[in-house]
């Protein structure tokens, strides 16, 4: 029997990879540079897979009523929810394309995801 941890890891994987070819598609049409000029702006870096304190984040831009947020990476590795942070994060850009922006941080890579177990 699969206990509920293993079985929501596994779904997570699962809608991961059905998001991947949507988020590709929008991450192709965005320059290598991004300008942004909105304010205010949330800028958020290092979650490392820590699912709580992404729901934390979105809760406190409702709260302030801030449109806009910059994720500087580091979205997995050494926290248990890599996949479902992710996921969660890659949901909000398909939603809000032109208010959530992604950048790729040094844990984004196939040496660090191999070196921490994200892989």
């Amino acid at each position: 029997m699969v206990s509920g941890k293993v079985s929501r890891k596994i779904a997570a994987k699962e809608e991961l990879l059905l998001l991947l070819p949507k988020i590709d598609r929008i991450l192709e049409l965005e320059p290598a540079v991004l300008r942004i000029d909105a304010e205010p702006i949330m800028v958020i870096g290092d979650i490392h897979g820590d699912l709580q304190a992404l729901e934390f984040i979105i809760e406190k831009r409702q709260e302030m009523n801030c449109k806009n947020i910059l994720f500087l990476g580091d979205y997995v590795d050494r926290g248990p929810q890599g996949a479902e942070v992710l996921t969660r994060v890659f949901r909000l850009k398909l939603e809000e394309p032109e208010h959530i922006f992604l950048l790729r941080g040094n844990h984004e890579t196939v040496d660090m995801n191999l070196y921490y177990g994200f892989f």
